[in-house]
């Protein structure tokens, strides 16, 4: 069974509530799987499957957490057929599994908006970690290792995403691409899952992009289209209630 795994501090244990009640009310609880970072959220959480995997998260520096994120992921790679992340303040409203599961890629991807800048300037499309698949393939495997190699040093891991994923493809198979005005720029999104380009034949790395409308970041209400909801918000755990609150998605 597939799982769906989020990781949780003391400091968003009414985050981490909240989503999974909106995995009880599409029916995906059993799916659950919650890191627990510390013993305060190890001894809070008995609703759900839970694995403690302890860290110290020092202030605003996250370069650690990052990489203690994905040795845990490639960890449960070893034991699962298929994980998929999520972020505890992406809120789940419609089930994706099945669409997810029909692109038969081994590695999925919903849509940030520009960080990094860099690779955002090559294509136009930069990668969201907020909510990510991937199976147990040799390739999801391999790009895991790559990432965490990676990380040591961009100390983000969206930006070693992105860059590992840039370095390897010369683009992307957009349908109908539609520009969504950010900032002062903008960025590409299609009504279509978009596809990677290798750039080497030989390369077997296959990355789809789920649309952003229905994985949205920029969020101003919640449609039936919505399937995952990740809103961008403050970091304080004030900031993620008051945000998911004004859009009509908190429960706990």
């Amino acid at each position: 069974m597939i799982k769906i795994v989020t990781f949780c501090n003391n400091s968003y244990i009414p985050v981490l509530k909240n989503w999974y009640l909106a995995l009880q009310k599409i029916g995906l609880e059993q799916h659950a799987l919650v890191i627990t970072l510390d013993d305060e959220t190890r001894d809070a959480i008995d609703f759900c499957d839970t694995l403690h995997r302890p860290i110290e998260v020092e202030g605003q520096n996250f370069g650690g957490l990052w990489q203690h994120r994905l040795e845990v992921l490639n960890d449960l790679l070893q034991q699962h057929d298929e994980i998929i992340h999520s972020d505890a303040d992406a809120v789940w409203l419609r089930n994706p599994l099945p669409m997810i599961s029909s692109l038969n890629s081994n590695i999925v991807f919903t849509q940030g908006t520009v960080w990094p800048h860099d690779v955002h300037a090559l294509y136009g499309v930069v990668l969201c970690c907020g909510l990510f698949y991937l199976n147990n393939s040799p390739q999801a495997k391999h790009f895991v290792t790559q990432i965490k190699e990676r990380v040591i040093n961009d100390k983000d891991d969206q930006v070693s995403v992105n860059r590992e994923v840039a370095s390897r493809i010369t683009g992307w198979q957009i349908e109908e691409p539609v520009l969504v005005p950010f900032r002062e720029t903008n960025f590409t999104t299609s009504k279509a899952v978009m596809t990677s380009k290798a750039k080497n034949k030989g390369d077997d790395l296959n990355v789809c992009v789920l649309p952003h409308h229905h994985f949205p970041r920029l969020v101003d209400s919640i449609t039936e289209e919505v399937y995952v909801a990740h809103p961008l918000s403050g970091k304080t755990l004030d900031d993620k209630i008051r945000c998911l609150t004004n859009l009509g998605i908190w429960w706990a």
